[in-house]
């Protein structure tokens, strides 16, 4: 069965500014069978997501957004992080996620343009070739063009921060059934398709001064 999947999305548990229940009303609106949701360093809110899913058939697949000395991960399939708030290493943590049988997928590439050795030393299981959430359609060129030369298979997600950003972008993947666990595995086997656009450029800017809130408050509890 194909199934269209937000693999990127934010909520008020890290730095978005949705409510689960907007996230996956937005989801459901929009007729995606599920979502990751992947805000920075916690889990949590995917265990919030996953009885209110239920109640309108959507598929979450758990995970978080990781940073790397490389840039960013999405670990997909897992319901802790080892690391907390700390950076890791970009190899460790593909170690780590194919200990846990995650899935990694390298986010947003084309922000972190250094880190391309090194993805294709140590392959991820996936990379992300569309995010909705580029601040230009040249950045978003440039991002595909990095994920085809690392050689693994392509994702899409809208890296929503915004509940009306959900959808943007998707991966359609073709999987045996509809559990997580043949989710990730259709993921990790190529059996995958790609869509999606920017988000808008209002959302794309106020999503971008956030984040700088954001993490300045992050630095301030770790100081």
């Amino acid at each position: 069965m194909k199934l269209k999947i937000d693999l990127h999305v934010h909520t008020n548990h890290s730095d978005g500014t949705g409510s689960i229940k907007e996230v996956l009303i937005t989801a459901y609106k929009k007729g995606l069978n599920g979502v990751a949701i992947t805000d920075h360093e916690t889990t949590n809110g995917f265990f919030e997501a996953k009885d209110y899913a239920k109640k309108l058939n959507l598929i979450v697949i758990p995970g978080f957004e990781l940073k790397t000395d490389t840039g960013h991960i999405l670990a997909l399939g897992v319901k802790w992080n080892p690391w907390g708030e700390r950076r890791a290493i970009y190899e460790e943590a593909i170690e780590w996620l194919r200990g846990e049988c995650g899935i990694s997928i390298i986010a947003h590439p084309a922000t972190k343009i250094h880190g391309i050795n090194r993805w294709i030393e140590k392959k991820p299981d996936a990379i992300e070739a569309i995010n909705s959430n580029y601040p230009s359609k040249f950045m978003l060129k440039r991002g595909l063009k990095m994920a085809l030369k690392v050689n693994v298979p392509l994702t899409a997600g809208s890296d929503a921060h915004q509940p009306e950003c959900v959808g943007n972008a998707y991966t359609i993947i073709d999987a045996e059934g509809d559990n997580v666990e043949e989710i990730l595995e259709a993921l990790r086997v190529g059996r995958v398709e790609i869509a999606g656009r920017l988000s808008s450029i209002k959302s794309r800017i106020s999503i971008a001064f956030k984040q700088i809130l954001y993490y300045d408050g992050i630095r301030g509890k770790i100081a």
